[in-house]
């Protein structure tokens, strides 16, 4: 068999490279988009993969497409599995809720693993709070029985609001690839991750910042900045705090 060479390798390896961080937010987007029009290709044929999860998923060219390899859990839409025989489908991390409690494997069950995929992409954890290496047994029952915490200090609202579109338990409300990929997450500007940013407080015509010397150059930003009107810089007491007071 002669496959594609993908060389910028799996999609846990990329994710692996980026050490105590998740990936940036247009790498997210872009391997979101790439997946979601596989599962397009792939569930528009009848068919559903079963197993995607990040070491399924390569990059491929320059451009570091990303799809998706590894169909040994496929089938047909529709094929009922025997579980005495057959046994569940999947990696366990990345099963759905009805595949572990029914043995029911539709395009909802890929809809979900592509979810938790993207949760890993953008926060560098998984959606279960637990190894399956320590116990499988525990992690399937809490897929079973309960919901992902998807609250995480790097996801934005619409970041959240389009994970949530996946990865919720009934599989009949789960979104369409179709309907993902015209979700405003994938199509807006927004930061998958929030960032801290820097807030000025405005107190009526007085502002107060804390700088750690005189000439820290936030006080030249600052000042120069076009949004603000004129102000002028003051000295007081302590020589670690200034007052910039508008119309001095």
């Amino acid at each position: 068999m002669f496959l594609e060479y993908a060389s910028g390798g799996s999609l846990a390896d990329r994710i692996g490279q980026n050490s105590g961080q998740g990936l940036r937010d247009f790498e997210v987007k872009q391997y979101a988009k790439s997946l979601l029009s596989g599962l397009c290709h792939i569930h528009g044929r009848g068919f559903v993969h079963l197993d995607i999860k990040p070491n399924n998923i390569f990059l491929v060219g320059t451009e570091k497409v990303a799809k998706i390899a590894d169909f040994g859990f496929a089938k047909k839409v529709g094929v009922k599995s025997q579980k005495r025989k057959s046994g569940l489908k999947g990696t366990p991390m990345y099963m759905a809720s009805e595949s572990v409690l029914d043995n029911e494997y539709g395009p909802e069950a890929d809809i979900w693993a592509f979810g938790c995929t993207v949760f890993e992409m953008v926060t560098r954890k998984t959606v279960w709070d637990c190894s399956e290496a320590d116990d499988v047994v525990y992690l399937l029952c809490k897929i079973g029985t309960g919901l992902p915490d998807l609250q995480n200090k790097r996801l934005s609202k619409k970041a959240e609001e389009f994970m949530r579109k996946c990865l919720v338990k009934e599989p009949r409300s789960r979104w369409t690839p179709d309907m993902l990929l015209k979700h405003p997450f994938l199509s807006s500007d927004d930061n998958v991750v929030v960032r801290e940013q820097t807030r000025i407080k405005e107190f009526n015509r007085l502002l107060f910042i804390e700088i750690a010397g005189e000439n820290d150059p936030l006080i030249d930003d600052f000042c120069s900045s076009t949004m603000l009107k004129p102000m002028k810089l003051l000295n007081c007491r302590s020589n670690k705090r200034r007052k910039l007071l508008e119309g001095c």
